[in-house]
C-alpha cells in the first residue's frame, strides 16, 4: 500500500464526485420507502445547503491545522483513547464498501439479469478494488479522471436519448409533492454523504483550495441528481412505480440508432465507478488500521477487508431493501457522527486546549518578567 504522495484538490473532488454519483445512478424508490421520485427534486434542493453545513466542521478543523487529519486530531485530543474514534472510522469505511457491493449485487441480480453470476462479478470488482487500494491515492486519482470522461459521455448520451421521449405531462407542480416522500428523499441523500468523512481523513495530502472545491463538488453532485430526476421522471412517468432501478430502466428505453445499447454502457460505467469507490474507501479503512496497528498491518487490512466485503456481499444478496445495510436512518446517523459530530467535538476540545495552553504561556512570561 502506497501511503505517500500528494494529489490536487481537483483530483480529490473528481474522485469524490464519481464515488457519490455512482451511488446516485442506482437510486431505487425502495431505498427511500416510497415511489415518488419527483418529490425528491425538492429533497435535493433541501439537501444541498444541509450538505454545505455538514462540511463546515471538517473545513474548520482543517483551518486549525491543515497537516492533521481527523485521525491525528483525535490522537492529539484524546491520546490513547483516540483508538476508539479511529476504530469507528475504520468500521465506517468498511461498511461503506459493504453497502456499495450489496447495492451492486442488487443491481446486477434484480435490475440487469437474474441469471448473472452475481458473486463472481462482485468478487472480481472487490479484488480489483483491493489492487487499486494497494496502488494508493495517486493511482486512484488518475483512474478517476478517465472514469469522469466516461461519466460525462454517458450523461450526455442519456440526455440526447431521453429528451425526445420526455413527456411534460409526467411532471407535476412542486406544490403537489408528498411531504413524507420529500423527507425520506432528504434523509436518503444526506445518509449517502460518506465522502465528507473521507475528506476529513484525506485533506492533509491535498494541495489547493479545498473550501472552494467542496462547494463546487456539492453543487455538481446535486445538479447531477436533479438532472437524473427530471430526465427519468419525464421519460418513464407512471412506470416509475414499477421500476426497481429507474435510471437504468430509462437508459434501456433509449432506442435511437447507435444509442440502442446505452444500458450496456451504463453497466460498464457503474462497474468502473464502483471500482473507484471501493478502492477509495478500502484505502481509507487501511489508513485507519495502520494508525492503530502500524503500516504493515494496513497492507494486511486491505486483503482482509476485501475478503470481508466479498463475504458480506454474498450474505446480503438475498436480503431485501429493508435490511439493516440499506437502512437510510442507520446510515444517516453513522454519517452525521463521522462527518459532523466527531469533527465538531474535536474542534471544540482542541480550541479549548489551545486557549488553556496560550494562557499558561502568558502566565509563564509574566512570571519571568517579574
Amino acid at each position: 500500500m502506497n501511503n505517500r504522495g500528494m494529489i490536487t484538490a481537483g483530483q480529490l473532488f473528481v474522485l469524490l464526485f464519481i464515488s457519490r454519483v455512482i451511488v446516485t445512478v442506482t437510486y431505487s424508490p425502495q431505498l427511500s420507502s416510497g415511489d415518488d421520485m419527483w418529490s425528491h427534486l425538492i429533497s435535493a434542493l433541501i439537501s444541498f445547503p444541509l450538505t454545505l453545513l455538514m462540511l463546515v466542521p471538517v473545513l474548520l478543523l482543517r483551518r486549525q491545522n491543515a497537516s492533521m487529519s481527523v485521525l491525528e486530531f483525535s490522537e492529539d485530543v484524546f491520546k490513547r483513547f483516540s483508538v476508539i474514534i479511529i476504530l469507528f472510522y475504520a468500521i465506517y469505511f468498511l461498511l461503506v464498501c459493504g453497502y456499495g457491493i450489496a447495492l451492486y449485487n442488487k443491481f446486477i441480480s434484480l435490475g440487469v439479469n437474474g441469471e448473472t453470476p452475481v458473486f463472481a462479478i462482485s468478487a472480481a470488482v472487490a479484488v480489483a478494488s483491493c489492487y487499486g487500494a494497494f496502488k494508493g491515492i495517486e493511482a486512484m486519482a488518475r483512474a478517476s479522471g478517465i472514469i469522469l470522461v466516461g461519466l460525462f459521455a454517458t450523461v450526455l448520451l442519456m440526455l440526447c436519448g431521453l429528451l425526445p421521449s420526455t413527456d411534460t405531462e409526467n411532471y407535476r407542480s412542486v406544490l403537489s409533492v408528498s411531504g413524507e416522500s420529500v423527507y425520506s428523499g432528504t434523509v436518503l441523500m444526506l445518509s449517502r454523504m460518506s465522502c465528507i468523512p473521507a475528506l476529513a481523513v484525506l485533506y492533509p495530502i491535498v494541495k489547493g483550495n479545498i473550501s472552494r472545491g467542496s462547494v463546487l463538488w456539492s453543487s455538481f453532485v446535486f445538479m447531477t441528481i436533479m438532472l437524473f430526476i427530471i430526465l427519468v421522471t419525464g421519460s418513464l412517468g407512471d412506470y416509475l412505480k414499477y421500476s426497481i432501478f429507474p435510471v437504468y430502466q430509462a437508459a434501456k428505453t433509449v432506442n435511437i440508432g447507435f444509442l440502442q445499447r446505452l444500458d450496456a454502457l451504463f453497466i460498464g460505467l457503474w462497474t468502473a465507478g464502483l471500482f473507484c469507490r471501493l478502492s477509495l474507501f478500502m484505502y481509507l479503512f487501511a489508513l485507519c488500521v495502520g494508525k492503530i496497528f502500524g503500516k504493515k498491518a494496513s497492507r494486511i487490512a486491505i486483503v482482509l477487508g476485501s475478503a470481508a466485503v466479498i463475504i458480506f456481499g454474498a450474505v446480503t444478496t438475498d436480503m431485501g431493501f429493508r435490511s439493516f445495510i440499506f437502512s437510510k436512518d442507520v446510515w444517516l446517523w453513522l454519517t452525521i457522527t463521522a462527518a459532523v459530530i466527531i469533527p465538531l467535538v474535536l474542534l471544540i476540545i482542541y480550541k479549548i486546549k489551545s486557549v488553556i495552553k496560550g494562557d499558561d504561556r502568558e502566565g509563564v512570561k509574566a512570571h519571568e518578567m517579574q
